[in-house]
């Protein structure tokens, strides 16, 4: 099933902080397999979180190196 970028911006931050189901942690993590753009955002997002709280966020499965 083709998820569309804009689903997956919904569910960036649940997937950062380690909170989205199963099965949508992997939707979100075979998108990111593909598409470069949302993979730059979840970075973005990532480095603003741990800025914001040091880093305590539970890190969901690095897709983004």
């Amino acid at each position: 099933m083709k998820i569309t970028c804009n689903v997956i911006e919904d569910l960036m931050v649940q997937y950062v902080d380690g909170t989205l189901s199963e099965d949508s942690r992997l939707l979100v993590e075979e998108h990111l397999d593909s598409c470069g753009e949302c993979r730059k955002k979840v970075q973005q997002i990532r480095a603003i979180c741990e800025e914001l709280d040091g880093g305590d966020r539970k890190d969901a499965k690095e897709k983004t190196e």
